[in-house]
């Protein structure tokens, strides 16, 4: 299947998640908004991936416009290729987001929910261990390995990370003399 580079960056670029990300990190105790925030900014993913992939910038609004539900787009979705793991990361977002919906009494994320997704999305490229941390206006410094850090932040992270690897995991595989080399990638940004 042939995707379209440009609809899937213009329609991920609508959204200004770095400032989104810098708030849900910086400003947001709250762990249910943070989950349903990560939740917004995955289905637009999920729409940018569908509209990229049938070449159809306007795939949910024209003529008319299309409501689907998260599992729904998440199905279309994997039919149109979306990696397994990227799916199964959706999926693990979705559902933790359908507790929190239905659930009065669920206030807080679950404690390991982030390293559960840090092994899904590990899946989507061969590449060494995360190692992110985050640095507050007070310079104290959350890890995403550190058991100190709220899972709230850690989720913040993963999900920054799960754009990365899914970006990453659409570059061209090297195979040379069936060796598959690793995918190296140096990234610097400020939240």
């Amino acid at each position: 299947m042939e995707f379209n580079e440009d609809i899937y960056y213009k329609l991920i670029g609508r959204a200004d998640l770095k400032t989104e990300l810098n708030t849900l990190m910086h400003n947001t105790k709250d762990d249910v908004l943070v989950v349903l925030r990560i939740h917004l900014m995955c289905e637009n993913l999920l729409e940018a991936w569908i509209c990229a992939a049938t070449h159809r910038l306007d795939f949910f609004n024209h003529p008319q416009e299309l409501r689907l539900t998260f599992n729904n787009k998440l199905g279309i979705a994997y039919n149109l290729e979306l990696p397994k793991a990227a799916y199964d990361f959706l999926h693990q977002i979705n559902k933790t987001r359908n507790e929190f919906a239905h659930k009065l009494n669920k206030k807080t994320i679950t404690v390991g929910l982030s390293s559960k997704l840090e092994r899904i999305i590990a899946k989507l490229v061969p590449l060494s261990p995360p190692k992110m941390q985050i640095m507050d206006g007070d310079m104290e410094v959350d890890s995403l390995q550190s058991e100190s850090t709220p899972e709230r932040l850690k989720l913040c992270m993963i999900f920054f990370l799960f754009q990365l690897y899914l970006t990453l995991s659409r570059l061209p595989e090297t195979d040379d003399n069936n060796v598959t080399e690793r995918k190296t990638a140096t990234i610097s940004f400020t939240l």
